[in-house]
């Protein structure tokens, strides 16, 4: 909401935007309103409070559809195949702790929930 804002504001990315008296408080709880309504588009905040995984985003809007799509397609084992072959630091580390990882920040982050594959 560039309205909200001055010209030069930057923005940051934190909770205190848009909540409360924050400058997006108002487009939030437009929107939030406004996809309650039976023939709004599939859209959703996936990250409003924290699962134990990704702390609260409440600037994260997500289309459902093509969230759930993305979703079906990714799966844990996936993920392992593209890190094996990565060139990163670090990675049998990861490897070693990636259910954990996976299950934390992937599966019980969003919100409401649907089916990941695994």
């Amino acid at each position: 909401d560039r309205a909200a804002v001055a010209a030069d504001y930057r923005l940051q990315l934190s909770p205190a935007e848009y909540q409360g008296d924050g400058p997006f408080a108002p487009m939030i709880s437009w929107l939030k309103c406004y996809l309650q309504h039976a023939d709004a588009p599939a859209f959703f905040f996936p990250y409003t409070a924290d699962h134990g995984g990704v702390i609260p985003e409440p600037w994260h809007l997500s289309y459902r559809p093509v969230a759930e799509q993305y979703q079906q397609q990714w799966s844990l084992q996936q993920l392992v195949l593209h890190l094996q072959q990565a060139d990163i630091a670090e990675k049998e580390s990861l490897l070693a702790s990636l259910d954990t990882i996976y299950a934390r920040f992937i599966q019980g982050s969003i919100y409401p929930p649907f089916s990941i594959a695994t």
